[in-house]
């Protein structure tokens, strides 16, 4: 079925049509989530949050785009305001009581979230230090930088899908990816 059949399935009271939303969209809307606050236990409330949000208003939902883009706009904005309240409440760390604390990061890397279990423990160790760099180049990035990277290169979406969600021009989504890879390339040299 396609979504907006899904979604006309749930409008007709049918629950498990919701459920097979859920189960398509979690895990693309926690990486988007993920990339922006670069936080797990956050990216999880902010995931939890936007498939209830969406709950609620489904019957609002027009269809005048795909639902992926109306589901990542709920997401990056819930996102960016949970974002914006840990930065005003200087709230850093989020941390796990069974997860060691890493001195150079608060939070988990793309690294600990890939399968790299076959690979040597000398390379496993340079991927994880060369990880930490790249994810200490990504927070340093200004927000806007950091979402549309993340939705470029995480979860491969195209420059239009970008420039929706965003609610930006194409144009400027193009130049703040470039903008983006140009700092990180710099961070990292």
């Amino acid at each position: 079925m396609s979504d907006l059949e899904l979604i006309k399935e749930f409008l007709d009271e049918n629950n498990a049509a919701y459920e097979e939303l859920i189960i398509r969209y979690t895990d693309k809307a926690y990486r988007v989530a993920f990339g922006i606050l670069r936080n797990k236990l956050d990216a999880e409330e902010i995931t939890q949050d936007a498939f209830l949000k969406i709950y609620k208003n489904l019957k609002t939902f027009r269809g005048d785009s795909k639902f992926s883009s109306w589901l990542y706009r709920i997401v990056s904005n819930l996102a960016k305001n949970k974002y914006n309240w840990n930065k005003r409440r200087n709230i850093g760390k989020n941390i796990p009581l069974d997860q060691k604390e890493d001195k150079d990061s608060n939070n988990i890397t793309i690294s600990q979230i890939k399968d790299v279990s076959a690979v040597p423990p000398d390379k496993k160790l340079q991927g994880q230090e060369f990880m930490k760099k790249i994810n200490k180049g990504i927070d340093s990035l200004p927000e806007h930088y950091k979402e549309v990277l993340t939705l470029r290169h995480l979860d491969d979406m195209s420059y239009e899908e970008i420039a929706k969600i965003t609610e930006t021009k194409l144009g400027t989504v193009k130049s703040r990816i470039a903008r983006a890879r140009d700092e990180l390339r710099n961070f990292l040299s």
